[in-house]
């Protein structure tokens, strides 16, 4: 099974928990080299992509099926479009609204910067539930005081 998940909701958390599953970082696999940047787009360093991307994440993936490894990635429309091209069924877990304020604080937590906090609780969070009900796939809602484990232990 493969589960696109909201940030903050414990995929590291849970794939280093449990050797179950999985936590699949898709920029190990796209970017060629951490240190190097082909070319700036306004202000923002574009890296090299890995020549064997989307290959070497769809073979990998594959294995990971293949051992019924429970696949945890982030929730992105490019992840959508890949599992898609490859014919792979997926779950989306979000947080609800109410899980909203808890995810700022471990988003501080963590240190994520004040811009991301409140992209992630404001309008990307719009932005990916209305993506993920146009998708037409599963969506399993994380509630205040729950996380990932949770909701998807109760399945």
């Amino acid at each position: 099974m493969i589960y696109l998940v909201y940030p903050g909701l414990g995929k590291t958390f849970l794939a280093k928990k449990d050797v179950g599953f999985c936590d699949i970082n898709v920029r190990k696999f796209k970017d060629a080299d951490f240190d190097n940047y082909t070319s700036s787009y306004r202000g923002t360093k574009i890296k090299n992509i890995n020549p064997d991307f989307p290959n070497n994440l769809q073979s990998y993936l594959l294995d990971k099926i293949k051992l019924n490894i429970i696949i945890l990635m982030a929730f992105k429309k490019a992840t959508i479009q890949l599992l898609e091209n490859m014919k792979l069924d997926y779950e989306i877990v979000l947080p609800d609204e109410s899980k909203l304020e808890e995810l700022k604080d471990i988003y501080k937590q963590r240190g994520d910067s004040d811009k991301y906090i409140e992209q992630n609780t404001t309008h990307r969070y719009k932005e990916t539930l209305f993506l993920a009900r146009q998708s037409g796939k599963v969506i399993r809602f994380v509630a205040k005081g729950l996380w990932l484990e949770d909701v998807i232990m109760e399945k």
